[in-house]
């Protein structure tokens, strides 16, 4: 896959195939993933102490405190294990207990409002975040592999993936052109994450194939408990449980699991801009080149864009009314990328989905935008891909 040279069955589908295209590994310098006493110091340092972690009971305010004495004896020590374990490739037995809890996401305590994460150990944890949640994540990006589309990456904000979209429908209105934007929404998106994947998608980053495989261990290996306001649970699950049917996801709240969330969407993102219709945009001295966007989001919100100059630059049927080809290239366009986030675990959210179709129409004194009425096309509808093709077609908001 990394090569380039991975042919899939005979029956694989088109979508999938481009989606294996984009797997191809680009980056020749891979990260160097020694770790220092002061790095393990440094983190625990900024990390306040009252932070949940461990079911073995050594938390954070321990390291916190032993990272601030002047002898470094004993922090010293549990930083020689941390090292060993994972210059050995031997995950520590306690890393293998993980707790789960729920935590309201600011909408009320009612069950699909609660958020499920992970509670690691803390020294593990430190090693996740460190060499994936930090030092894989700027080497990515400094050797320019993230598409620049996804803006949670350092230095970017969750605000400029908004500001995109505000700028998009700006430029719309100006140029009074058609145009289309769907929000995806992703559902259990980290829970969803395909860890035997991220062996590859990782390594697109540069991170090397023993540490992914060093982390795709200790995720097999994990046993988890329930923790609840009543205690701990005393039965325990595993995610190779079932061999035949593992558990997936990079477990959420683990100082890893952005940066592995991240890579998997990588090539859902090149797919889509390789294969799929665009908003162009074209300076109107026509002195400078088009500029196209397809995509932009922060971790798992993704919005796709789509114009009328992107429509007519490709092909499609040039007799049907401007309003229906902008629609029906972007049902393909979102047909193409459900299937593309299928294809890496994840799926969409379609009650959460929203497309919105923007047209003009001059009234003989002003501009004003066009109704849905007066546009005269039908709702966007997309059928989710699932292994067995029991795919029921549903409508997008």
């Amino acid at each position: 896959m990394l090569e380039g040279a991975f042919e899939p069955w005979e029956g694989a589908s088109s979508n999938f195939r481009e989606f294996l295209q984009e797997l191809k590994c680009g980056i020749t310098d891979e990260l160097n993933t020694n770790v220092s006493l002061e790095d393990f110091k440094q983190l625990f340092k900024t990390i306040p102490e009252n932070t949940g972690s461990s079911v073995s009971g050594l938390h954070y305010g321990h390291y916190r405190v032993l990272s601030k004495m002047h002898d470094d004896t004993i922090i010293s020590v549990l930083f020689d294990l941390v090292d060993l374990a994972f210059q050995t490739h031997s995950p520590l037995p306690r890393w293998q207990h993980a707790t789960q809890l729920m935590l309201e996401k600011g909408k009320g305590p009612a069950v699909e409002h609660l958020r499920i994460i992970q509670i690691l150990e803390a020294d593990m944890n430190w090693l996740l975040r460190f060499l994936w949640g930090k030092k894989l994540d700027r080497h990515a990006l400094q050797a320019g592999i993230y598409n620049e589309a996804q803006f949670a990456s350092p230095g970017k904000l969750c605000q400029s993936a908004v500001v995109n979209k505000v700028l998009f429908f700006d430029l719309l209105r100006q140029t009074r052109q058609y145009g289309a934007l769907m929000d995806n929404d992703a559902t259990a998106a980290f829970d969803r994450v395909l860890p035997a994947l991220c062996v590859v998608t990782c390594r697109q980053l540069g991170m090397p194939k023993t540490a992914q495989r060093f982390f795709f261990k200790i995720l097999r290996q994990m046993l988890y408990t329930t923790t609840t306001a009543h205690g701990r649970s005393t039965a325990t699950y595993s995610a190779n449980a079932n061999p035949k049917v593992p558990g997936q996801g990079v477990m959420q709240g683990g100082g890893s699991s952005l940066v592995n969330y991240k890579s998997q969407q990588l090539p859902v993102v090149n797919a889509y801009e390789s294969n799929c219709t665009p908003a162009v945009f074209q300076h109107a001295s026509k002195l400078k080149s088009a500029f196209r966007r397809w995509v932009s989001g922060f971790s798992d919100d993704m919005g796709l864009f789509l114009n009328e100059l992107g429509v007519k630059l490709s092909e499609g049927d040039s007799t049907l009314p401007i309003a229906q080809r902008v629609k029906n290239a972007l049902q393909a366009n979102l047909a193409k990328y459900e299937e593309y986030f299928f294809t890496a675990g994840g799926a969409l959210n379609i009650k959460k989905c929203f497309y919105y179709l923007v047209g003009f129409i001059w009234t003989g004194t002003e501009w004003r935008y066009r109704t849905n009425k007066e546009m005269q096309v039908v709702q966007v509808h997309v059928t989710p891909t699932t292994l067995d093709n029991s795919g029921v077609e549903q409508a997008v908001q």
